[in-house]
């Protein structure tokens, strides 16, 4: 079974993101970008090569890709 795999680096963006919009916009805002964003890398599992690739690691050749979800 295919998942996904969140790094550190990136759940820790992702509690930055949400505390800067719950102190911003409020609990529903942040709550909603959250859900939108783990929304946006559901449909990777079964599309791995949706995304674009990611340079800064195509040294590590496992085809890291990113996706942009939101402003």
């Amino acid at each position: 079974m295919r998942q996904i795999i969140w790094t550190n680096f990136a759940i820790s963006e992702l509690k930055k993101i949400f505390l800067y919009y719950r102190m911003v916009a409020g609990e529903k805002v942040a709550e909603k970008i959250k859900k939108s964003i783990f929304s946006a890398t559901k449909p990777t599992i079964n599309q791995p090569f949706i995304g674009v690739l990611e340079e800064n690691l195509t040294d590590l050749n496992q085809g890291h890709r990113y996706l942009v979800e939101g402003n």
